[in-house]
């Protein structure tokens, strides 16, 4: 008797191997596994372009600029605002972070986990330190490449087609989020959790280590007006899908789509940084 061929999407399968699944669907992709040689062949080949990524674009060398970074600000004299006008001109991380393939949105996806764990177990305790000395508030951050280095992009300020962006976050005290940004054509576009297509999902956990760069990065294309970086966040787990209904019911209304916030039970608080496009 012939198979039915299974219906694990592509994107199930990276959850799956993200270990970002609900329990009833990595039930349902292990039992897939154990029976189709095909999908098990499927897992192999993401696990190993996964491996090659994360050998052609070190992330060890990105960590030892923020570790650097790290280390500067934990022992800055008082009086030192990190990310003021002044300091913020332009962040020397290497230019490896940003020598990937130009596509229209995401670039290169690694995985999440993987990276975290590669970037930031060295030095946890230091990044965490810092966060609570400084009384660090949850935030995510946009940087853009330069010539010589990155900068950091503050609200409000103006971006251009064609802008090589890499996002950040600092959870402080949340415990879950996500992230996402709307554009002037009214288009949502995940960030954490990448590629998420709008199936129900729990909101990954967030790293308490310091700032965490996004292991991606973001080129801006043509769509007029503005785009908007929101990161959404809480102290308990949500489902994702509540923040895609807002994220599109907020798109759909350009005029406050740009600064209007989303529409999020009380529990859920919001941070958004927004670009104004030029050219």
């Amino acid at each position: 008797m012939m198979r039915q061929p299974n219906d694990i999407s592509a994107f199930a399968l990276e959850q799956y191997a993200l270990g970002e699944l609900p329990s009833e669907e990595e039930a349902r992709v292990r039992a897939e596994l154990a029976r189709d040689a095909g999908l098990r062949d499927r897992l192999d080949a993401m696990r190993e372009s996964d491996r090659q990524t994360l050998a052609s674009y070190p992330v060890e060398e990105m960590a030892e600029a923020i570790r650097g970074r790290l280390r500067a600000e934990s022992s800055a004299p008082r009086g030192f605002t990190p990310g003021s006008a002044r300091e913020r001109a332009i962040r020397r991380f290497p230019p490896l972070a940003f020598a990937l393939p130009i596509a229209a949105t995401v670039l290169l996806f690694i995985s999440f986990l993987v990276a975290r764990e590669r970037i930031f177990p060295s030095y946890a305790s230091t990044a965490s330190e810092v966060t609570r000395l400084k009384g660090v508030k949850t935030h995510l951050t946009v940087y853009r490449k330069a010539a010589d280095g990155v900068e950091e992009l503050g609200d409000g300020e103006t971006a251009r087609q064609r802008d090589v962006l890499q996002i950040s976050y600092t959870a402080a005290e949340a415990r879950y989020g996500v992230i996402l940004s709307l554009d002037g054509r009214g288009t949502v576009t995940w960030h954490l959790p990448g590629r998420y297509a709008g199936a129900a999902l729990a909101a990954p956990a967030l790293s308490q280590q310091g700032e965490v760069i996004l292991p991606s990065a973001y080129e801006l294309d043509d769509a007029p007006g503005f785009e908007r970086f929101i990161l959404v966040y809480s102290s308990a787990s949500f489902d994702v899908r509540t923040v895609e209904q807002a994220a599109r019911a907020l798109a759909s209304k350009p005029k406050a789509a740009d600064t209007g916030p989303l529409a999020l039970p009380p529990a859920m608080k919001q941070f958004s940084v927004v670009l104004r496009k030029k050219g």
